[in-house]
């Protein structure tokens, strides 16, 4: 049975644990704004660097996602979440040596990637991809709030960067953007 003073030190505990929630939300939100911005910015330079003729049947291969990250629980949920709204997972990777591997094999219309990582991080996986394909989607997906990190990120390429616990109708809509940018098909072959 808990007395009174236990019960306050609970309560304070608890107390605590939402403080420290509040403020990790709250730069969460502060790192979405610097993250819009970013994409506003660097996807003005993209659209400047884009060859108006490029080739349309390249992408055909495109409609799926590599997922990459060193926790074998966080590429699970992610590889649940591409199945459940029917987008395919063409492979998972837990080090960026292996991301740039699985790039260059299956050329998906986007990778998710984590920052830290064993072997090669993000940051030099998204450059060693957009030497592969200039085009790639790279969508940072990472429990790291820094904001220079993040910047990081977005200098090196990224599309966009998400945090973790991610948000899922986030990333389902920049994924279902990303596939709608593309050629049908048809498009492709006429």
């Amino acid at each position: 049975m808990l007395n009174k003073a236990g019960i306050a030190g609970i309560l304070e505990v608890v107390e605590g644990c939402l403080g420290l929630c509040s403020i990790r939300e709250q730069r969460i939100i502060a790192l979405d704004k610097d993250v819009e911005n970013l994409r506003d910015t660097c996807g003005r330079a993209i659209a400047l660097l884009k060859e108006p003729d490029r080739v349309a049947a390249d992408f055909i291969q495109r409609r799926g996602v590599v997922v990459v990250d060193p926790n074998p629980i966080m590429r699970r949920q992610l590889v649940d979440l591409f199945n459940i709204q029917g987008i395919d997972v063409f492979g998972e990777a837990e080090n960026g040596s292996e991301a740039v591997e699985s790039y260059r094999l299956h050329r998906p219309v986007a990778v998710t990637m984590d920052m830290n990582m064993p072997v090669m991080d993000g940051y030099e996986a998204t450059l060693q991809i957009k030497r592969i394909d200039p085009y790639a989607n790279i969508i940072f997906v990472s429990h790291v709030l820094d904001r220079r990190q993040v910047l990081k990120a977005m200098q090196c390429g990224a599309v966009d960067y998400l945090s973790k616990p991610v948000d899922s109708i986030r990333l389902m809509d920049l994924i279902t953007k990303l596939m709608d940018s593309l050629p049908d098909t048809d498009e492709t072959l006429q």
